[in-house]
């Protein structure tokens, strides 16, 4: 019974993890910027609704990355932290974060590197030829200008710094302290969304959780009730702010990503049973390693058929997302089937 339910939570995590994926796929296929929309440039009810829908669920998806911290976190700090613990952590990460981070990451960048330097395809593109020179290459490459991989780099970051992050979650009221001034610092004194700072404390609150809270014994009504008001607080930061580095979304991502970490959690037996050991759900990384040229390419060719337009970018948002998710999950499945060897390494060990 003990390892079908911890089979069924990983089932779950898997799961949770897809669907946050999703959502990192659905706010970068957001074409409101890229095609130059401006709310006070539009006349017509329609063509408003249609612009605060794709940025409102942008808003929404926030919720996406500090899940994959918190999640990092608690799965991190499931174990004491020894010295052995620690390098076989990182030895283990090297395989499921680093190489597939390089190799995402080239694959960006090769992929740019042909759409801007082929004429006919380079003028719809509306971006700098890439550059290929071996300082800028190596830039593009490390740094993942391409690709959006910030997240796995910070994570293999929090990784290296496993063992002192672990002595501050030693003990509760320490660990309670160190979250508390971290949050408190972003909010008194500001943040950068791609900032270290920004998002430790939602890889020790994972560890936190996972150490101290019993949260196989919190109720579904108080978990409902917070999700509730992180939806408030998102409409609210949204109209009042309208601002991706502003404090009410920031208290947004806490507050939800807790909540629906904590939903899955309630649920995790239950999902564990529908979905089995599906290989859909074992392909996050993959996805999020690949979607971002496809989705820039994609946003292109229909922004060319159906224009550039408010609702144009409403009807792009969703179908972009649609066609890249079953696009990757195709190629996925072939890679599963034909080279599974390549498919495990390219998609981390998973």
């Amino acid at each position: 019974m003990i390892q079908e339910s911890k089979k069924n939570w990983n089932y779950g995590i898997q799961f949770l993890q897809f669907i946050c994926c999703l959502m990192i796929v659905f706010r970068h296929a957001n074409p409101i910027d890229s095609f130059g929309l401006s709310l006070g440039d539009l006349k017509s009810i329609v063509e408003k609704f249609c612009y605060h829908t794709v940025q409102l669920g942008t808003y929404v998806t926030d919720v996406a990355v500090p899940v994959f911290f918190i999640v990092s976190g608690y799965l991190y700090f499931s174990k004491e932290t020894s010295v052995e613990n620690y390098v076989r952590g990182i030895k283990i990460r090297i395989r499921s974060l680093v190489i597939p981070y390089f190799i995402w990451s080239s694959f960006a960048f090769l992929y740019f590197v042909v759409l801007t330097h082929i004429p006919v395809l380079a003028r719809h593109m509306h971006m700098k030829t890439v550059s290929l020179k071996l300082n800028d290459i190596f830039e593009a490459i490390f740094f993942s200008i391409y690709a959006p991989l910030w997240y796995i780099r910070y994570l293999f970051v929090f990784v290296l710094l496993g063992i002192g992050l672990y002595q501050l979650l030693r003990n509760k009221w320490t660990a309670l302290a160190s979250i508390v001034l971290l949050l408190g610092y972003n909010f008194i004194f500001g943040y950068e969304y791609f900032s270290i700072i920004t998002w430790i404390p939602f890889f020790l609150m994972g560890g936190g959780m996972r150490k101290y809270c019993k949260i196989n014994e919190i109720k579904k009504f108080p978990i409902y009730l917070l999700i509730g008001f992180s939806t408030i607080l998102v409409i609210i930061a949204y109209f009042a702010e309208n601002n991706q580095s502003g404090s009410l979304l920031y208290l947004y991502r806490l507050i939800s990503s807790i909540s629906l970490f904590l939903l899955f959690n309630y649920y995790r037996e239950k999902i564990g049973d529908r979905i089995g050991e599906s290989w859909k759900y074992k392909t996050s990384m993959f996805i999020y390693g690949a979607h971002r040229p496809l989705v820039s390419s994609t946003n292109k060719v229909f922004s060319l058929v159906f224009g550039t337009g408010a609702v144009s970018a409403f009807i792009t948002n969703y179908i972009t997302v649609v066609v890249i998710i079953s696009l990757l999950l195709f190629v996925a499945r072939l890679f599963i089937r034909f080279t599974p060897k390549i498919w495990k390494v390219i998609n981390g060990g998973r």
